[in-house]
């Protein structure tokens, strides 16, 4: 096709551009597919829409129907958090789910419910909430399972995971992001024989539990197909597991502990090419080789030191044999799917050096097909990635971090990518980056 008349047909059609209804996006597949965006991020001063105030958290923003959905922590009056994060002393407060005007940052309402923390790092919730049709579906860090109505935040069903299945949340409290397929909401609960629950996600009644862990860790389920079947993926503490999703029983586990408990990263799968990773905290990250005709998995290889990725929140990217992913200490990593075997690894990305647990969370931008990040940093950064390197073309600082650890300042928040702008927070703010063309 002659290269004018592909320059006239985009003229005539409207440029793409779509909402992001939960983390990671559309089918949680970290790719932002909106046209007419500017990748120079305005030259390095992008501008802002609007902010919005919000109280302290760890989740993201999810973006839907016009509407902007977070959660948040407000603490009760003379209530404070401890000066040490793995102080797990009751600290009273509320949590709040805040729907607000895509177009002008306003609110449109507020859901707030008491709710006391009694766990580590007790900034706030750590789910970025699912919105599915009228339905939006939130998770609090002491394992407060909600369905709200998104035009008006009433609650439609609600349970409490640890009254409901006698356990208690993990050392940094419920983490699972709420995992929607179809008419069905899959999460990790925890307890005797049901450290993953599927509900009906119209009425919130169980369908069925599976799997007893003795921590579930903060990864979410996720659908793969392969061997002939779709597979619930579900990563926890002690190991991976694959479920039939329609009744929770068991296709395959394969054991691998996490570190601390730190099964975070969701599990990532290339069909093409059967392999599922599975990214551990600091070590023992773990590639597993899926079979084509049947549900079963076994070990392709277990990381060594220095292979591999072990990162702390975001998820790795596969891409043409092989895998890209921020590792536990700030590096950005491109390694080889079949080995673990580094090809090349950055600090160009933040600082600049070794920094404990630096996050940056990314998707690939589908029309360029490069990089874009949110660092821990408040920067936006976008860069053309391969397996010949990593090459910045652009940065631009749009927030201040608000939450130290680890002797900084930082924003461990996941962004989102709508409608040609990135929504993202910190503990005092919400804002709309505007890069349309």
């Amino acid at each position: 096709m002659p290269r004018t008349f592909v320059v006239f047909l985009s003229l005539l059609s409207p440029a793409v551009a779509a909402d992001w209804p939960q983390y990671m996006g559309p089918d949680r597949a970290q790719v932002w597919n909106d046209e007419g965006v500017d990748l120079t991020l305005g030259g390095g001063t992008p501008d802002i829409s609007w902010r919005a105030p919000v109280g302290a958290g760890y989740g993201g923003p999810a973006v839907a129907g016009g509407k902007v959905f977070v959660m948040d922590r407000v603490l009760a009056d003379g209530a404070s958090n401890p000066a040490d994060q793995f102080d797990k002393s009751p600290v009273p407060g509320s949590e709040r789910v805040l729907c607000l005007d895509e177009a002008t940052g306003d609110e449109v309402w507020v859901h707030e419910y008491d709710c006391t923390y009694e766990l580590s790092y007790p900034l706030g919730p750590r789910v970025t909430p699912t919105v599915v049709g009228d339905r939006v579906y939130t998770l609090g860090a002491m394992g407060d399972l909600k369905c709200l109505d998104v035009e008006d935040g009433s609650v439609v069903w609600e349970t409490n995971l640890p009254a409901a299945y006698d356990t208690s949340p993990s050392i940094w409290g419920y983490a699972s992001h709420p995992a929607v397929y179809g008419d069905t909401l899959y999460t990790f609960a925890g307890g005797e024989g049901s450290a993953v629950v599927a509900f009906d996600a119209a009425t919130g009644q169980e369908r069925w539990r599976a799997l007893t862990t003795k921590d579930v860790g903060y990864s979410v389920p996720v659908l793969i197909e392969g061997g002939g079947v779709t597979q619930l993926v579900c990563f926890h503490a002690e190991g991976c597991a694959s479920l039939n999703p329609a009744d929770g029983s068991v296709y395959w586990q394969v054991p691998q502990k996490a570190k601390y408990g730190m099964s975070i990263g969701l599990p990532r799968a290339d069909g093409s090419a059967g392999k599922l990773f599975l990214m551990g905290y600091q070590e023992r990250s773990m590639m597993l080789d899926l079979d084509a005709s049947t549900p079963a998995a076994e070990v392709a290889w277990v990381s060594k030191v220095r292979q591999a990725v072990h990162g702390t929140m975001a998820t790795v990217h596969f891409g043409d044999g092989y895998v890209f992913g921020v590792d536990d200490d700030g590096r950005f990593v491109c390694f080889d799917v079949s080995t673990g075997e580094p090809v090349w690894e950055t600090y160009e990305l933040m600082y600049g050096r070794n920094k404990k647990c630096a996050t940056a969370f990314h998707v690939v931008h589908e029309p360029s097909g490069r990089f874009v990040f949110f660092a821990e940093t408040g920067e936006l950064i976008v860069a053309d990635v391969s397996v010949e390197g990593f090459v910045e073309t652009a940065r631009a600082k749009v927030l201040e971090p608000t939450s130290g650890t680890f002797g900084r300042d930082l924003i461990w928040c996941p962004p989102a990518f709508a409608n040609r702008a990135v929504l993202v927070r910190n503990d005092e703010e919400l804002i709309r980056v505007d890069l349309s063309e």
